[in-house]
């Protein structure tokens, strides 16, 4: 940096929207390896290709168990091609979720010094060497400051000015080396020069409605676990798929065996150990932790829920009524919801006023 350098501070937020398209912008950058992907794909495809024409040319039949291998790898393809978005989306929405129902504060300081650009939040201090920084990216809307470590700094517009801006845009082209630069558009700031934007105040504590003490049975937390395997299981099910065709067409090449049948057994023997291992893993726990790991408090406020764990080591999670999108009143159980995730299942024998606590959910999802 030149001796003119001076240091500018100012302050940031990051929504869920903002932090997701960071995270594409990002993405963006690992294609290399998305494309190596696919092009192994490709090379499976057509492997299979030549081993059924010929099957087919000494055979003089169709062998409909590689035909089947066939489509199923060309669908499987599609499928992640179509939905590789959709998927990135909701990873992020799902890390950005996470981190804010961990207590986490994405407002803070941004401080752009000679050496090095530093974040400071109520929670975290995050600093990235100009010299260590994997990639910076602009764009018309935001800044991103990726270190190695993949920690990342992303400066909405919205937050910057003129001078703001181009300090810390000219900070980052002068430090940051060239090929790591990725530039796709020059930022627009988002305030005028003479506009302040002050830190709120997020000392503030709220009353608490409602405290529940979930003390679950084993078969309940194990329960618990195991659906929680599944629904991930079937959310990396087009990958797995691909995976596993590739794996039945290797079997095939090398062993000749029916390539079906491979598939269907390698993705049953997954689903099996991954919501097994869950189980075993969940029993495991139980045990160490002579059942703190069963108990929990929670406590509802007109803010958020926050959910603490008996167990050591379990940190508080924080549960914003904003994110929160159903509840769902079971039989023997209350499921709360955030998107398609389930997130708190309330067995009813714990929840000793079930009419206030359903006052209390109405009230913020109606």
């Amino acid at each position: 940096m030149n001796d003119s350098f001076t240091e500018v501070e100012y302050f940031v937020d990051l929504n869920r929207e903002e932090y997701v398209r960071s995270q594409e912008i990002l993405a963006g950058r690992a294609g290399k390896m998305a494309r190596g992907m696919r092009i192994m794909s490709l090379f499976m495809l057509a492997a299979c290709v030549v081993m059924g024409i010929t099957d087919f040319r000494y055979s003089n039949g169709i062998d409909w168990s590689l035909v089947s291998l066939l489509v199923l790898l060309i669908g499987s393809e599609l499928w992640m091609m179509l939905t590789m978005p959709a998927q990135l989306r909701r990873r992020s929405e799902a890390a950005y979720d996470s981190t804010v129902y961990n207590g986490y504060v994405f407002f803070g300081t941004v401080t752009v010094e000679s050496d090095a650009i530093r974040k400071r939040t109520a929670t975290a201090t995050t600093v990235i060497p100009y010299e260590q920084c994997r990639v910076y990216a602009e764009t018309a809307d935001m800044m991103i400051f990726c270190g190695m470590d993949g920690k990342s700094i992303v400066i909405p517009a919205r937050f910057l000015n003129e001078r703001t801006a181009e300090a810390t845009r000219q900070a980052a082209l002068k430090n940051v080396p060239l090929p790591r630069q990725m530039l796709l558009d020059k930022l627009v700031p988002g305030i005028a020069e003479d506009e302040t934007i002050s830190l709120p105040n997020r000392e503030t504590t709220e009353d608490v409605l409602l405290t529940v003490e979930v003390d679950y049975t084993d078969n309940e937390i194990v329960g618990i676990a195991a659906e929680t395997a599944m629904e991930r299981f079937v959310a990396s099910l087009p990958s797995k798929c691909v995976l596993m065709t590739m794996l039945a067409s290797l079997g095939y090449f090398i062993f000749a065996i029916k390539p079906l049948p491979l598939f269907l057994s390698a993705l049953l023997t997954a689903f099996l150990v991954s919501v097994i291992k869950a189980r075993i893993r969940m029993r495991r726990a139980i045990t160490r932790t002579e059942r703190r790991v069963c108990k929990l408090r929670v406590e509802f406020t007109g803010s958020y829920i926050l959910l603490v764990g008996k167990a050591d080591g379990m940190r508080p999670l924080r549960l914003p009524w904003s994110h929160v999108t159903r509840a769902v009143n079971c039989r023997d159980t209350v499921e709360i919801y955030t998107g398609k995730d389930r997130q708190l299942s309330i067995p009813k024998r714990c929840i000793s006023d079930f009419e206030e606590l359903s006052g209390i959910v109405d009230s913020h999802l109606s």
